[in-house]
């Protein structure tokens, strides 16, 4: 009798541990697939829009280019090379590199 108890308790951590150990997988390759990468994205994103500062030459997630004007709380104002005066969230800031108006 407490060898069968045994070897029903054996069969029982086997049976759970066949369950458990595909889901770890699972949650690991999504952990390094999708959430780490994107952490690296908001960081890296995070970066671009503190740095922000009047004379900042930006390009948008359209491919709108110009030099920041105004920073605001979570707009930046630029002004393209035409002369037009966009207000756009800071968040659409793909690059932006720290050079003055030439």
């Amino acid at each position: 009798m407490f060898l069968k108890t045994i070897a029903n308790n054996y069969i029982l951590l086997i049976a759970i541990a066949q369950l458990l150990i595909p889901v770890a997988i699972i949650a690991l390759a999504l952990y390094f697939l999708i959430i780490k990468p994107q952490n690296k994205q908001r960081e890296k994103q995070e970066l671009i829009t503190s740095k922000l500062k009047p004379g900042t030459i930006v390009t948008t997630n359209n491919n709108i280019k110009g030099h920041v004007i105004y920073v605001l709380k979570n707009t930046v104002i630029i002004e393209s090379k035409i002369g037009e005066k966009i207000e756009i969230l800071k968040q659409s800031i793909t690059t932006a590199s720290h050079n003055n108006k030439t």
